[in-house]
């Protein structure tokens, strides 16, 4: 692809530039009628473009200018970008486009999810801050090829100006508040691929991993989980990778790229961009892509036809020689998984009549993601015959085989190797998960949790951590080491040796949490750790779908916009004529248009950054994709159910649990922060989550399979966006799961610490409440429930003037329970 696109796609990512509320409103203070480039063009020896008529766009091609973008190109390829433009808008746009075209100051910007939440915008800004960011760009990335010219833009022209011009916010159409420029800004670019042939033509496309939740199970070392999900992130992004470097990165609707570490990172920005502060707040994060931050389905919007299968075998293929793994390649000749691919032609639109944009991509929505008759995939389907095979060579030789002592299904083929424990053995899937960190630890100098007691003893960790004196010499071994995230507080050179040395020796006897728990010698003896898996509620069901929370259609669209509107009735019509969801009370419907999908689609990337960062404090991360995420944690100092709040926080932009039963606010919830950077939070919906708690003898698969039938247990309760969390060991009975609303989460801290920090409560108070038959029949309205807790509050209280009132929710106490040090079962 000749380098023409990239100037294209150049264009529409500045058609608007940030400044536009501003610009059209001539509110930038120090400069006349909205110009502000008019006066540093003279800097670059370039003149001011001034054919548009909207000065706003006279703003955005002169930046284009400043790129290295000439007149002629302009005038030849804005026919493209306006075409792109136009179909990308939202619908506000579409209803104020044909009800007024007043120019006014932006005024709110509302959450899109649930227009109940906004945040006051400015309605000024000062000339300085944008001229900083343009001479920024422009002098970092003018000298680039145009593909990576144009991939750097994508990636910092967002985060540039909230560093830059912090707080100001702009939206996309200051008549409609609801899209920021960035979001349309990227959209229009994504666009552009249906519109480079003229009229709308190319695919839409959609590949799915299959089989994800089985490559993460069938392991038995904390790093196996994670190495499974980051082989498919990997895998997932080394299949894109190439029509990213071919068309731009702007092709992947979902997940959001500008955003991704698997992309940024690959930019080498470090090397190219010396001001490091006006980047990201998790550089690590971006720069290091070491979690599996890329969801297996990818969505993209292709102009030309391309063969994703023959991509898959290839990045399978890549990363099989990168890692290196010294077997023969004949046994990893098949990915570990089959790839789903469904694409849709455009030409699909010939055959239904609609009138407007957004009912044209709806369509084409709804098509590439209609259910056909799914194949169940299991684990190692793809080696099928390769273990026929060899299973059927040992019996005619009339020879036993070792099945993989990790996944249990296929037959094992490493042995004795320095990286598996004595009696291991293992298949080549498993060995690759197993082998997949070591390489990212040589290339990143990271460091992971290897075992599940380790992850459970994390505060143990750091006791011991702390007592250990700095050896002289100590940094010529440690030099390629790191302590893992939960650790690196206490990073030295002699800790970083000694935790390795700690945790990976050849046999598990030698290791020395195992040795500690044998003498007793630890403060509490940790052998317990919890399995947190959450998903988002109606995410596919409905927020992809456009179903969010408003009183109609028509108040949605009246809400947001400040100039008259018209067609409302028309277009809903139309709308539902594609999408007919069901809606519940307080439920609508909006048209899913390129704005919105880009908006939802940053919103769950901005979510998995923060996960994943939120995690690390003190756990085991095993995949974060935005609506879903799932991790491991020690249980001490209620450690899992504090990550957990935290992580339900960060999905709505929430400070405190108790915003979470706010039904309108200005700011307090419904958007999120990364830096300097605001987004939509995905508010309509919650999150609720399921939390195993598993001693971490017990086979990893078992466990996360009822973590799983926890969290799912959210669909048979109304409203879900709840917690609910089970422990024990063995046959278990899903009945005594303590199921909580989200909102309750800080009532189990607060009982929690009564008894053990405040140590105004015994625990015999749980063991009361817990062993009272009437107490555990009554439901939160019984008479009886009240007056039954107050009575163990006196009767267990260890102090004169205890103010602690029991909840009302019996799962609270049940809860607090099942993370006690010392729960009997």
């Amino acid at each position: 692809m000749s380098e023409d696109i990239f100037k294209i796609k150049t264009l529409a990512l500045l058609h608007d530039p940030p400044w536009k509320p501003w610009s059209i409103t001539s509110s930038i203070r120090g400069v006349k009628g909205g110009k502000v480039l008019e006066e540093i063009v003279g800097e670059f020896n370039l003149s001011y473009y001034n054919k548009s008529k909207d000065v706003h766009e006279n703003e955005g091609l002169t930046f284009a200018k400043l790129l290295g973008i000439k007149d002629e190109e302009i005038e030849k390829y804005m026919e493209i970008v306006h075409k792109a433009d136009r179909f990308s808008a939202s619908l506000e746009r579409y209803a104020v486009e044909r009800g007024g075209s007043n120019v006014i100051a932006q005024g709110w910007k509302y959450n899109i999810f649930n227009v109940n939440h906004k945040i006051p915008l400015k309605k000024e800004i000062d000339k300085e801050c944008i001229e900083n960011y343009v001479r920024w760009i422009v002098n970092n990335i003018r000298n680039l090829g145009w593909r990576e010219k144009y991939d750097t833009l994508y990636a910092l022209i967002e985060v540039a100006w909230y560093h830059f011009c912090p707080g100001n916010y702009p939206l996309a159409d200051t008549r409609v508040g609801t899209y920021s420029v960035f979001d349309h800004l990227y959209a229009t670019a994504s666009m552009v691929n249906w519109f480079l042939k003229g009229d709308l033509s190319g695919y839409l496309v959609k590949i799915d991993l299959p089989a994800i939740q089985q490559i993460i199970s069938k392991a038995r070392k904390a790093w196996d989980f994670w190495g499974g999900s980051y082989l498919l992130s990997w895998l997932t992004y080394e299949t894109v990778e190439p029509l990213i470097q071919k068309y731009g990165v702007d092709i992947v609707l979902s997940p959001f790229m500008g955003l991704n570490p698997f992309f940024v990172s690959r930019l080498n920005l470090p090397k190219k961009i010396e001001d490091e502060n006006t980047y990201w707040e998790f550089n690590d994060l971006m720069f290091e892509p070491t979690q599996p931050l890329m969801p297996a389905t990818v969505l993209m919007a292709l102009p030309e036809y391309e063969n994703l299968k023959d991509l898959y075998e290839k990045a399978w293929e890549k990363i099989v020689n990168k890692l290196n793994l010294g077997i023969d390649k004949k046994l990893l000749s098949y990915p570990i998984t089959p790839i789903r691919i469904k694409i849709v032609d455009l030409k699909e639109l010939s055959k239904v009549k609609l009138k407007y944009d957004f009912s044209k991509f709806m369509y084409l929505l709804k098509l590439v993601n209609e259910e056909e008759k799914v194949v169940k995939v299991f684990y190692g389907i793809t080696a099928n015959s390769f273990a026929n095979k060899i299973t059927m060579e040992k019996y005619e030789r009339k020879e036993l085989y070792n099945l993989c002592t990790s996944c249990g299904i296929l037959p094992a083929i490493i042995e004795n190797d320095r990286d598996l424990e004595e009696g291991e053995k293992l298949c080549q899937y498993c060995y690759m998960k197993r082998k997949l960190h070591k390489y990212l630890e040589n290339k990143y100098k990271m460091q992971l949790i290897p075992s599940t007691i380790d992850i459970a003893n994390i505060y143990n960790w750091r006791d011991i951590l702390e007592k250990e004196e700095e050896i002289q010499g100590a940094e010529k071994f440690a030099k390629d080491l790191r302590l893992p995230d939960p650790l690196r507080s206490l990073d030295t050179p002699t800790r970083r040796v000694m935790f390795y040395y700690y945790t990976t020796p050849p046999k598990e006897e030698d290791r020395l949490m195992l040795k500690y728990l044998k003498s007793g010698s630890l403060k509490t003896e940790e052998i317990y750790y919890a399995i947190v898996k959450g998903d988002g509620d109606f995410v596919g069901k409905k927020l992809w779908r456009g179903i969010v929370k408003g009183k109609s259609f028509e108040d949605y669209v009246k809400v947001v916009s400040r100039v008259p509107v018209k067609e409302i009735e028309e277009m809903e019509k139309e709308m539902k004529k594609i999408f007919n969801v069901r809606t519940s009370n307080g439920e609508i419907q909006i048209p899913v248009t390129p704005d919105y999908l880009i908006t939802l689609s940053r919103a769950l990337m901005v979510i998995s950054l923060k996960d994943a960062k939120t995690v690390s404090e003190d756990g085991f991360l095993i995949y974060a994709g935005g609506d879903d995420v799932a991790f491991l944690a020690p249980i001490s100092e209620l450690s899992a159910l504090k990550l957990l709040k935290n992580t339900r926080l960060n999905y709505w932009g929430a400070d405190k649990l108790s915003d979470l039963n706010l039904e309108s606010s200005e700011g307090a919830i419904g958007f999120l922060k990364l830096g300097n950077m605001i987004f939509d939070a995905s508010i309509a919906y919650g999150r609720s989550y399921g939390v195993y708690i598993t001693h971490y003898k017990d086979p990893f698969f078992y466990s996360w399979e009822i973590a799983t039938q926890l969290e799912e247990m959210k669909d048979k309760i109304e409203g879900k966006d709840v917690t609910v969390i089970l422990r024990g060991r063995g046959e278990l009975n899903i009945e005594y799961s303590a199921i909580l609303k989200n909102s309750e989460v800080e009532e189990v801290e607060k009982l929690y610490y009564e008894i053990k920090d405040k140590k105004e409560l015994s625990k015999s108070f749980i063991k009361d409440v817990l062993g009272d038959e009437i107490v555990m029949r009554c439901t939160n309205n019984c008479s009886l429930l009240n007056s039954t807790l107050k009575y163990y509050v006196e009767r267990n209280k260890l102090k004169k003037n205890v103010q602690y009132t029991p909840p009302q929710n019996i799962n609270i106490i049940r809860a607090v329970d099942y993370f006690d040090d010392n729960y009997k079962r």
